[in-house]
């Protein structure tokens, strides 16, 4: 006679097997460098003075993981967030940070046209690309304008990200990120030091 498990010993055994099954449904992409969201390097990045403002020239690849091209070319919109902090270096204490700024760009797929656009959400201008391609050559290519501060510093960081608040919510990362997502899409921090007109970068 097969013996049945108690009721009480069920979850303890079902639920760990669904929880597994789960993170295995989610687990991010990994490429062939073994990151599982580093799918954006930015390789140069400048500040050029433009008048009374700073200009950010940076140049970034930006490869999309297959389950977000899918959900783009589905009309799902990606919002990227790029993020500029300049900062006073300070020995043995953590730089002094003197100012951070952000631009956001969303990247649609109109189905109907068969082209992508990108918006610069925060300026209001538009670009259209005929493939993804072009598409994230313009995006990784990042020309926006700040006013310096008061006292300029002399370190700068840039950084980009999908921005996975603004995704529908079942794309959502789960319990604030502690779940893995496979539309996780950061980059790495990239910092320079500067002084305007004659800069050094280090990645």
């Amino acid at each position: 006679m097969k013996r049945l498990l108690p009721w009480s010993l069920i979850p303890a055994v079902v639920l760990p097997l669904v929880g597994l099954v789960l993170v295995n449904a989610q687990r991010p992409l990994v490429g062939e460098s073994g990151d599982t969201d580093l799918r954006i390097v930015f390789s140069e990045a400048r500040l050029i003075p433009e008048g009374d403002q700073l200009l950010l020239d940076a140049q970034a690849d930006v490869v999309l993981p297959d389950a977000v091209r899918e959900g783009l070319d589905s009309g799902v919109p990606l919002e990227f967030v790029v993020e500029l902090t300049l900062a006073e270096p300070r020995t043995p204490w953590p730089d002094r940070r003197l100012m951070t700024e952000q631009w956001r760009y969303r990247l649609i797929y109109y189905e109907l046209t068969r082209h992508y656009r990108i918006n610069a959400i925060d300026g209001g201008e538009s670009r259209n690309y005929r493939s993804l391609s072009q598409a994230l050559d313009g995006l990784g290519s990042v020309q926006a304008e700040l006013d310096p501060p008061d006292q300029l510093g002399r370190v700068a960081t840039v950084s980009m990200r999908l921005d996975s608040n603004q995704l529908p919510l079942p794309l959502r990362p789960v319990l604030g990120g502690l779940w893995p997502s496979s539309w996780a899409l950061s980059s790495e921090a990239y910092s320079w030091t500067f002084d305007i007109g004659s800069e050094s970068g280090r990645a």
